[in-house]
């Protein structure tokens, strides 16, 4: 017996091939191109470190003999973490070399060079995270004896101002 196909189930077989051939033509047929784009991005900027410096223990200092040591925190306020690689403490002078007291007033006569300002940790290298992390240690400050000796009266009742330096 021979079966008829119908003109309609003729062209669906024949646009079935046709798909098939064209399919397997997009396959192989494609064209090549290039292209670029840019586009921009932000850096941002360190923020300053905020430090705050405690009161003094120890002491008193005398020539020769006491110490006090300061304690101090380095706080990050910036939003990202950022290295804190040195701290320096120092003496407050005027043009002179004499220590600046607390009053912000020069101390005539007593020199800033008989004192020894020694940081605990004055190159920490040490990252401080975002939003208020911080870093703290300490300075130790004496007052040295001169030799040959000198007359060190000018610092009696002296209370130099340290300023503690982050970077």
């Amino acid at each position: 017996m021979h079966k008829r196909f119908s003109l309609k189930k003729r062209i669906v077989v024949a646009g079935a091939g046709v798909g098939l051939l064209a399919g397997a033509g997009a396959a192989y047929a494609y064209f090549t191109s290039t292209g670029t784009g840019s586009g921009d991005v932000t850096v941002g900027t360190a923020t300053d470190w905020a430090v705050t410096v405690a009161a003094p223990t120890g002491g008193p200092l005398m020539p020769g003999s006491g110490s006090e040591t300061v304690g101090y925190t380095v706080t990050n306020n910036g939003t990202s973490a950022q290295m804190l690689a040195a701290v320096k403490t120092t003496l407050d002078t005027d043009t002179n070399g004499n220590v600046m007291n607390a009053n912000g007033h020069a101390v005539n006569g007593c020199l800033a060079s008989w004192f020894t300002v020694t940081d605990a940790h004055p190159t920490p290298n040490q990252s401080v995270a975002a939003d208020g992390g911080t870093y703290q240690s300490s300075a130790t400050v004496t007052l040295n004896e001169q030799s040959p000796a000198v007359d060190q009266n000018a610092c009696q009742g002296a209370s130099p101002t340290l300023t503690v330096s982050a970077s």
